[in-house]
């Protein structure tokens, strides 16, 4: 019966092993790939229809109830089981044993059967404190489970979210305006301050020529000065005299030459008529055929002599 059990319990794992899945997103290097292929050979948790095993995926109460329940009937099956029928039949051997069929049995196989009680008590002690963790495990995750569900519930929701991520898009936007208009105000501040470096230069500029200006002005009325100290108020008011008196000639002069044209003009307008005259006189002789042309312009030329000399003594006066 012994050797039934261990070939059983040999064969389950072989071809557990043997017939385990092999997950596309667990590969061997994988530091988690033995104990998934442990766990999927024997049946407590299973991969999905694609071949994945989907190892981050979150797991829901009925995923967890399922794995939770074939845990318990793999330890039922496969540990407690043979382990209750290993007990139940040391037991009635040492029932038979005690009943007066021991002269058939040595003490070495008493003692054998002794250390092989323990050792099945023990496997049972640890079996039971393996039981008792995986029910505090399983009840502490239900703990949790109802707590992220309260908190998911009650405090998060999509809308919150969706609120959330379009303020701290604004403020993103915000926050890039801002140091977008801080890089132009340090331009313009950059800017500005080289206008306010020329402006300076221009005004040190200025500053001198101003300087230059006062000094020469300075000179001026220290010149004007001594020209002040130097003429009296009676030579300024006889120079003033001189010059009202120089205006008064300058207009009498004025009157004067105006009359002096009136005077050409008329004389101007007198030889005008006598050349007129003259002229009238030349043609009548030539017509005539007379000899007396050169007495004539003789005559005529002593007129015109004597108009000038006329006109020429009236401009003298």
């Amino acid at each position: 019966m012994k050797k039934l059990l261990i070939i059983t319990m040999v064969l389950t794992l072989a071809f557990g092993s043997a017939f385990a899945q092999t997950f596309k997103d667990v590969p061997v290097n994988h530091w988690a790939y033995d104990a998934v292929q442990k766990i999927s050979s024997i049946g407590i948790l299973e991969g999905y229809p694609d071949g994945t095993f989907k190892g981050m995926d979150t797991v829901n109460r009925y995923q967890l109830t399922l794995t939770v329940s074939r845990t318990i009937d793999y330890t039922q099956q496969n540990l407690i089981a043979p382990l209750a029928e290993k007990i139940s039949q040391l037991d009635k051997k040492v029932s038979s044993m005690s009943s007066g069929n021991t002269s058939s049995a040595s003490n070495s196989e008493v003692n054998a059967l002794s250390v092989r009680v323990n050792k099945v008590e023990n496997s049972l002690n640890q079996l039971q404190s393996s039981y008792e963790l995986l029910s505090y495990a399983t009840v502490k995750i239900d703990e949790l489970e109802s707590k992220v569900k309260d908190m998911t519930n009650s405090s998060i929701n999509q809308d919150s979210i969706s609120n959330i991520n379009t303020r701290l898009a604004r403020m993103e936007n915000e926050n890039n305006a801002l140091l977008e208009n801080i890089q132009n105000l340090s331009s313009a501040n950059t800017s500005i301050q080289s206008k306010l470096n020329n402006v300076s230069n221009e005004t040190y500029s200025n500053q001198k020529e101003i300087e230059r200006i006062n000094t020469l002005l300075s000179n001026l009325n220290s010149k004007i000065d001594m020209k002040s100290d130097s003429m009296s108020i009676s030579d300024v008011q006889s120079k003033i005299k001189a010059l009202e008196n120089s205006i008064v000639d300058i207009d009498t002069n004025r009157k004067d030459i105006s009359n002096i044209k009136s005077s050409l003009n008329t004389v101007q307008s007198s030889v005008d008529e006598l050349s007129k005259e003259v002229e009238a006189n030349k043609k009548a002789v030539a017509e005539s055929g007379n000899g007396g042309v050169d007495i004539l312009d003789i005559l005529i030329s002593v007129v015109i002599s004597a108009g000038v000399a006329f006109a020429f003594t009236q401009f003298i006066k």
